[in-house]
């Protein structure tokens, strides 16, 4: 704080922080006005200080930049500060009072923040990806030059838009429905799905929506990064049509050499020629595993070509379960498979694709747990969804593959699982099954104490 009087103006009092930050000695201003001794600021300052003793009207200024010869050198500072008239009884400036702050240090930190965020923005610009910042509300703060360029709107127009104004309409319930899952788990989500461009044609991107966190664990923000994968699509698409043509073509030669061998099993059965039946129990069984594996690789192209529909029917899902508690005994002697339904349940889902979920559900079960143990499957209405669990007592599960089982193709690796066969797609299938209901799938499981897999669809 400093107060000046007189023409020209002289230091009535001064504090010792206001001579920190101008950097002069208290002892020049006993001899010299205010002026001669800041000489290097009057050109700009002295006309503000007439100004506000003329016409009694308080002058402020907010991060002023000014130089300021200290210690014998020119230093720039960063400065909020009021020039304030004091008047007396009549109302007339008799004296000026500045109080002034330095703010130096919290500018210079506030331009090292901007600066650096202005190269994060650079960088987001180069980068290849759409890359997009949003708040827990939903709220998008940030567009990386991408997202403007491929939609062809400014920041704006984008965010008034609506980033969910892009996405293709039958993506948007399950994006919806996982964002929810992942910001209650506090855990990325990442999702194939399509987004409208500039001339309003729809492209396929890999996005990825990453919480981040604060001290407290709670999500203070979500960074997007949204990739364009429309060529790695259309590559697989080809991928798949071949897949398609391949395995469709495999299936008829299959089909005669099952019914062959079915053939020459009746005649050994008839002769009671027992080492012939013996091999020829070990030709089918092989049979039926190649015919799975077609069957998986066949569902896999329909499904990702869009040729695999739901057909909703009202159905009791105890029926069903029953069903495929007959056909487990009679299949299965290694395993004591045991079904409980809770009450009647109706529901409304493709009877075929849901009994090919739980039937899978089960398979895997009896094929990852122990000769001799049991397989618990039970289903129930909570609310208004009915949930469906199979539990068995097998390997378990590590906990950083649990997140990928679902995934197209991904199987865990470990010397239990070397030696059983399969290409993961069961549980693929599943899932896409079961988000086509628009219902959830998910997985418990301890190394060592067996998994329970489990999904929900609405009633």
């Amino acid at each position: 704080m400093c107060i000046l009087q007189g023409d020209p103006l002289f230091v009535v009092e001064m504090n010792d922080t206001f001579l920190e930050i101008i950097g002069k000695p208290r002892e020049a201003f006993d001899v010299m006005p205010y002026w001669e001794v800041n000489a290097e600021s009057s050109a700009i300052y002295e006309p503000i200080t007439k100004q506000v003793l003329a016409i009694g009207s308080t002058y402020y200024a907010n991060e002023h930049e000014i130089i300021l010869i200290r210690n014998g050198e020119p230093q720039t500072v960063h400065i909020n500060f009021v020039y304030e008239p004091l008047k007396d009884a009549d109302g007339k400036p008799f004296a000026l009072m500045i109080v002034a702050i330095d703010i130096t240090t919290q500018v210079l930190a506030r331009k090292k923040i901007e600066e650096s965020e202005k190269h994060f923005r650079s960088l987001a610009d180069i980068v290849p990806a759409k890359i997009s910042n949003a708040l827990p509300s939903g709220e998008v703060t940030f567009f990386n030059q991408q997202w403007l360029d491929y939609s062809g709107m400014n920041f704006e127009d984008l965010r008034d838009f609506g980033y969910h104004q892009m996405m293709h309409t039958e993506e948007i319930p399950e994006f919806q429905q996982r964002l929810g899952e992942a910001a209650a788990k506090g855990t990325a989500l990442e999702m194939e799905m399509r987004f409208k461009d500039i001339n309003g044609d729809y492209r396929w991107h890999l996005n990825i929506a990453s919480p981040i966190m604060d001290s407290q664990g709670q999500i203070t923000m979500w960074v997007g990064c949204t990739t364009d994968i429309e060529r790695m699509k259309e590559e697989e698409l080809r991928k798949n049509d071949f897949i398609g043509m391949v395995s469709h073509e495999l299936k008829t030669p299959l089909t005669s050499l099952n019914a062959f061998l079915q053939i020459l099993q009746r005649k050994a059965r008839t002769t009671d020629d027992s080492p012939s039946l013996g091999v020829l129990d070990r030709s089918l069984s092989q049979v039926k595993k190649m015919t799975t594996m077609i069957n998986g690789f066949l569902n896999v192209s329909r499904l990702e070509a869009g040729k695999i529909h739901i057909d909703k029917s009202h159905f009791e899902m105890g029926e069903l379960m029953k069903e495929i508690e007959e056909e487990y005994r009679i299949m299965i002697s290694t395993h004591q498979i045991n079904f409980s339904i809770k009450g009647e349940q109706q529901i409304n889902a493709d009877r075929d694709k849901i009994s090919q979920v739980i039937n899978n559900l089960i398979s895997n079960a009896v094929k990852y747990s122990p000769n001799g143990s049991t397989v618990m499957i039970d289903s129930e209405i909570i609310g208004k969804e009915i949930i469906v669990r199979v539990k068995d007592s097998g390997m378990g599960i590590n906990a950083e593959d649990q997140p990928k089982l679902f995934n197209r193709y991904y199987r865990v690796e470990s010397k239990q699982t070397k030696t059983i066969a399969g290409f993961g797609i069961g549980l693929y299938l599943c899932a896409e099954i079961i988000y086509r209901h628009g219902g959830k799938i998910g997985v418990e499981s301890q190394i060592g104490q067996g998994s329970k897999f489990w999904f929900s669809i609405p009633l």
